[in-house]
C-alpha cells in the first residue's frame, strides 16, 4: 500500500492494519526464537548422545588397548553399527597413532581416517566429529573418535552451523 491509500483509510482499518502488523511481527519473533532454540537443543542431544557412546566404548576397549589387542579393539567397535548415525569409530594408542577402526559399510567413497586423534568436537556442515580420552589410572592411554553424519530432515543435510 502506498502513503496516500493508508491516510485514506478509516480508524477503524488503521487500527486493524496496526494490530495485523504487530501480530505478523510477534509470529515471526517467536517462530525464529523456537527455531534457534530447537536447533541448539538438538545440537546438544548430539553432542550428549555422542559423549554416552563413547562412555561405553571407552570402558569397553580399557583391556585391548592395555594388551595391545587391536583385533579385540575393532570387534568392540563393531558395537557401533547399532548406531545408525554414526559412520566411522577409531581408537588411537596412547602416542595418537593409529589402533583400530570401524567404518559403516554402507558408507560409499574413500575414507581417509586422520593419523592422530583430533581434539574435542568438531562441527561441521554434515558431520561431528567428538574425540574423548581413555583414562586410566596411568592417565589418558588413548583415544576415540566418532564422525557422526547429522539426521536427514528434508531431502539434504540439513546443516545446522554456528
Amino acid at each position: 500500500m502506498d502513503a496516500k491509500r493508508i491516510r485514506e483509510l478509516s480508524l477503524r482499518q488503521h487500527l486493524l492494519l496496526l494490530t495485523m502488523l504487530t501480530s505478523g511481527v510477534g509470529l515471526v519473533i517467536g517462530c525464529s526464537a523456537f527455531l534457534a532454540y530447537d536447533m541448539h537443543a538438538a545440537r546438544l542431544q548430539k553432542v550428549e548422545e555422542l559423549n554416552s557412546t563413547a562412555d561405553l566404548i571407552k570402558t569397553n576397549t580399557a583391556a585391548a588397548l592395555t594388551f595391545d589387542d587391536a583385533m579385540g579393539g575393532a570387534k568392540l567397535l563393531e558395537a557401533l553399527q547399532t548406531r545408525p548415525h554414526i559412520r566411522l569409530g577409531v581408537l588411537y594408542r596412547t602416542d595418537r597413532s593409529f589402533f583400530a577402526s570401524f567404518v559403516r559399510s554402507d558408507l560409499t567413497g574413500k575414507i581417509i581416517l586422520p593419523e592422530k586423534a583430533p581434539q574435542g568436537i568438531v562441527w561441521g556442515p554434515d558431520r561431528l566429529t567428538f574425540a574423548s580420552p581413555i583414562l586410566l589410572d596411568e592417565g589418558p592411554l588413548a583415544r576415540s573418535i566418532w564422525n557422526r553424519i547429522w539426521m536427514t530432515y528434508t531431502k539434504g543435510w540439513c546443516d545446522l552451523r554456528n
